[in-house]
């Protein structure tokens, strides 16, 4: 195959901490919606529409929860990983050789 990398390339460290750090996020995000969607079909259409609907600070509970909340934690979520788990990577420093390892 053309496009698969030599077995000896070696990994820009900025490259691995933002791949992870990407990762990390689209798990997150994954996380949420699989447990948004679902959870707001199961209660906001599978319940009976006859009886009224039960609400938490004014707003239906099925969107408190299914909504307010995920989107509440994802927020706490975001602010603690920006400011405590990502970190700056040096980008001053070039490695010569990565040039010609390429």
């Amino acid at each position: 195959m053309a496009n698969t990398p030599p077995r000896n390339t070696v990994w820009d460290p900025v490259f691995i901490h933002s791949r992870r750090e990407a990762l990390i996020i689209l798990g997150i995000w994954i996380v949420a919606l699989l447990w948004a969607v679902p959870f707001c079909y199961w209660k906001g259409y599978g319940g009976n529409s006859l009886t009224p609907a039960d609400t938490i600070f004014g707003v239906p509970s099925w969107a408190f929860w299914g909504i307010a909340v995920p989107w509440l934690t994802a927020n706490v979520f975001t602010v603690w990983f920006c400011l405590h788990y990502m970190h700056d990577d040096p980008l001053d420093l070039v490695d010569e050789d990565a040039e010609n390892r390429i």
